[in-house]
């Protein structure tokens, strides 16, 4: 039975326009947080140098999102521009695929569950833009769009086009034969196309390309790297793996609306026809308990695929992102068939309008909470690149140790980044003011043997008359370590003593609410003496570090473990640096105690306290 392609009201769709407005409103305003970070801001420095597509893995999807940037790049537009058109050419490719769906498909039921997948299940995925999975599932959706509107399959052009968009699906990420595989089937059994013998060639096709696929994946390549085979064994004790547990923690959060879904679906499929929700199952198309049962039975496999073959506890971005397919296996039949179902009565229509419009507001802000980490991300590169705005040099290195050791910010396997990210940044003003940060793990031995006519990256390097001169212009001057190891033997005590004399330590910032048992940070400010070097580097004993604790007053217990961070850069002048505190677990009057200390001898060189209320 071909189900009806469109909605009996209107709502769905402007619902899904008003989510993809905000979505595309959160792009432009966070578009530094997402574009100057990570994979997008390597991928629009390689725009800006060679003005081409940047196309990894043979993922070609990518370059539907890389339009807009590679004009901007070829009309010669500010850095300013560019930023904002990468960020929105996200916004842009999803709207444009849900109004294709929508209009010149006619699969208003297929296109609703594009929006809902990018801003009801993803959040995080939101601020790592770049992932070819999402992008690669848009492309499935739209495929679903006009396959689902047919049965049988007519040969025609269209068809044969859609068809033609197996390939760049599963190329798009080695995931896609799982998503795809089980819309095949879901279709199959929902049309029951048992005798449409044209519909058998997608699934052979997208099979016969993720053989190819695989079988040419070039040794020591990225995907060569992280795909692995699970065992027999190992799937069948997936739920085991720290990662499974993790999945169930995000499910009571951020991903609730998977289990919701789920039990819409099961509610849906399961309930007797003619008892009780005769007025939902009425219209339900014969063969629900089997499509439930595959539902099932994907889901299981799916997640006993992606918990084994990343067993440990994952990055949640990193993760968010895997289980996205997972999302459209339920939103799809909930778009298709649930919410239809729902719309044919007034006062359940109604229900379901305001509780989607509630959820997605609620998901929108959601997803701008988030950003916090990606913003104090950009706030320290800025403070960094204003910082070395005193030293004649413009290229900078820094070690790994000390750039964020505490996680504070979105740099968790993103510092490889921040040469590129801080190239972008640095040339908002103009091209004369680059500047560029790489942040190595050993940045003394890359300082001591490089060459002054070279921009270097994590991976290769540039020679300065290449790079584009309407976008960069570095001169050829050395790169300056900002983290060095500071005085050792006989000179460690003066250089410690004369820094215990002079060097001013404030505490700028405290957040206005202190909660107990949670974490927070503070910002200090520490000013080096005249003449004087804070040596920033860890590989001494006379090596410094800055320490935060709380003292109950007044009897000067310390009821919370000590905190201590390493300077990020070598201090001379000022420097502004955000600290983590731990607070106490109960609830109190108590002094928050910072310090500048020194390694080897242990010792208090600078100290600043302050009393604060914890709730």
């Amino acid at each position: 039975m071909l189900l009806a392609r469109n909605f009996s009201k209107r709502w769905p769709m402007w619902l899904g326009w008003f989510v993809l407005l905000g979505l595309a409103v959160l792009a432009d305003w966070y578009r530094r947080e997402r574009v100057a970070y990570a994979d997008l801001a390597y991928q629009l420095f390689f725009f800006m140098r060679y003005g081409d597509f940047f196309i990894q893995n043979r993922r070609f999807v990518a370059g539907l999102t890389q339009i807009l940037p590679l004009l901007g790049t070829w009309l010669h537009a500010p850095v300013g521009v560019l930023l904002r058109l990468y960020s929105l050419s996200f916004a842009v490719y999803y709207a444009g695929i849900f109004g294709l769906c929508a209009r010149w498909l006619r699969n208003e039921r297929v296109a609703l569950a594009v929006p809902l997948l990018y801003a009801l299940v993803a959040a995080r995925t939101f601020y790592w833009a770049q992932s070819e999975l999402p992008q690669s599932l848009a492309i499935l959706l739209f495929y679903y769009a006009g396959i689902s509107g047919q049965a049988p399959l007519r040969r025609r052009f269209s068809t044969i086009a859609l068809i033609a968009l197996v390939p760049v699906i599963i190329f798009g990420h080695p995931l896609m034969l799982l998503p795809f595989g089980f819309l095949w089937v879901y279709d199959w059994l929902l049309n029951r196309r048992w005798r449409d013998g044209l519909y058998y060639v997608p699934i052979l096709l997208a099979v016969l390309t993720y053989w190819y696929r695989t079988a040419t994946i070039p040794p020591g390549s990225y995907e060569a790297q992280r795909l692995t085979t699970p065992t027999i064994g190992a799937l069948l004790h997936f739920f085991d793996n720290p990662s499974f547990t993790q999945l169930l923690v995000m499910c009571r959060g951020t991903l609730a609306a998977l289990p919701v879904l789920l039990g819409l679906l099961t509610v849906y499929y399961l309930w007797p026809a003619g008892r009780g929700l005769a007025w939902l199952t009425a219209g339900r198309a014969p063969g629900a308990r089997l499509r439930w049962l595959w539902l099932v039975a994907f889901g299981t496999v799916y997640l006993a695929i992606v918990c084994t073959s990343y067993p440990g506890e994952q990055d949640l971005v990193y993760f968010e992102n895997l289980l996205l397919p997972l999302a459209v296996a339920l939103l799809i039949p909930f778009c298709v068939e649930v919410l239809p179902a729902l719309l044919a009565r007034p006062a359940s229509s109604r229900a379901a309008a305001l509780v989607l419009t509630v959820v997605m507001l609620a998901r929108l802000g959601f997803i701008q909470h988030l950003s916090e980490p990606y913003v104090q991300h950009q706030r320290w590169l800025t403070r960094v690149l204003n910082y070395t705005r005193q030293f004649p040099e413009r290229k900078f290195i820094m070690g790994e140790a000390t750039a964020d050791p505490h996680n504070q910010r979105a740099t968790n396997g993103t510092l490889w980044a921040a040469a590129y990210e801080s190239m972008l940044v640095s040339t908002l003003p103009s091209p004369d003011s680059a500047r560029t940060v790489l942040i190595v793990p050993e940045a003394e031995k890359l300082a001591a043997g490089q060459n002054n006519n070279l921009f270097l990256g994590p991976w290769d390097t540039s020679p300065l008359p290449e790079l584009p001169a309407r976008y960069f212009r570095l001169p050829a001057t050395p790169y300056r370590l900002l983290v060095t190891s500071p005085p050792a033997g006989p000179d460690a005590a003066p250089y410690l003593a004369a820094v215990a004399q002079a060097t001013k330590l404030q505490i700028v910032e405290i957040p206005r609410a202190l909660r107990a048992s949670r974490a927070r940070t503070v910002v200090v400010r520490l000013t080096a003496p005249a003449g004087q070097l804070l040596h920033a580097g860890l590989n001494a004993p006379a090596s410094l570090r800055l320490s935060t604790r709380f003292i109950l007053d007044p009897t000067y217990e310390v009821p919370t473990e000590v905190t201590s961070s390493p300077l990020e850069v070598d201090v001379r002048g000022a420097w502004t640096q955000v600290l983590p505190l731990h607070c106490p677990d109960k609830p109190g009057t108590y002094v928050l105690d910072v310090s500048l200390e020194s390694n080897d001898p242990a010792q208090v060189l600078v100290r600043q306290r302050q009393s604060v209320r914890v709730e």
